[in-house]
């Protein structure tokens, strides 16, 4: 919806009263009951939900004058989309090493109570199959589980060891003789790398069995297990990322918190 300042001076209107006029008209509500129906007693109700942009174009903002001042009058009704919330993109690496790709559409399905789990992924997989023939060729749709639980086993794994980093230099910088912050880094780092590597194999090992599922049970959680063995290969760069960020971090001030 469109305002036009200069047709709102005309009539009279302000933006409150346009505000107001719309939450009024669109709504049901229940009016009360219908009695001396012999032994039957009947709700009514009353359906003021807007059906179509004409019925928003009809809508009374005002009485100026003993006239009604509709909303097409003072504003262009068009159909458009609703307010965008978050952000999302998506790229594919190309065979000359770069990446296309640009803002992408992310779909959740939330499962209601009493639903039958089967049947709702089944209709869902159908009309992921009919979205499919008006899409282009190289659009390509996966589940985001796996890929939620890899990011969050790397970032569970970066936390254990730039807190144990930061607690060693923290430690070397009140030593009365300081190593070197490379080598503190490199030792704080060594000093958890197999719990954090054996913890990181534990969880790749739990989601083996995925792949030998069968029927419904395959097709909803053998992609889940893909995306994360997919992603696992990352925990390694990012376990060099995260040393060689600390490196950079340590001539910075350690604050001084009580031991």
């Amino acid at each position: 919806m469109l305002v036009n300042p200069d047709s709102m001076l005309t009539y009279g209107v302000n933006l409150h009263e346009i505000e107001a006029a719309l939450q009024r008209s669109n709504s049901n509500l229940t009016s009360g009951h219908l009695d001396g129906q012999g032994p039957n007693e009947f709700l009514v109700r009353s359906l003021g939900r807007v059906q179509s942009v004409e019925d928003l174009r009809k809508l009374v903002v005002k009485i100026r004058s003993g006239r009604p001042v509709l909303l097409t009058q003072v504003a262009n009704v068009i159909e458009g989309p609703e307010i965008k919330r978050g952000d999302s993109s998506a790229f594919v690496g190309q065979e000359d090493g770069k990446f296309a790709g640009g803002p992408c559409v992310i779909l959740r399905v939330n499962k209601q109570p009493g639903t039958d789990t089967r049947q709702l992924t089944e209709h869902v997989t159908d009309a992921l199959e009919e979205l499919k023939t008006s899409l282009p060729a190289d659009i390509r749709m996966a589940p985001e589980g796996g890929l939620a639980v890899a990011i969050g086993e790397l970032v569970d794994d970066a936390i254990v060891d730039v807190e144990n980093i930061f607690r060693r230099l923290r430690e070397n910088r009140r030593s009365a003789d300081p190593k070197p912050a490379l080598l503190v880094v490199f030792q704080a780092s060594a000093e958890i790398r197999n719990s954090i590597v054996f913890s990181t194999l534990i969880i790749v090992l739990v989601f083996i069995p995925l792949f030998a599922l069968s029927g419904m049970e395959g097709r909803l959680f053998t992609p889940l297990g893909g995306r994360l063995y997919r992603l696992d290969p990352g925990v390694v760069g990012g376990l060099l990322d995260r040393n060689a960020g600390a490196v950079l971090l340590a001539p910075a001030p350690i604050p001084r918190y009580p031991p």
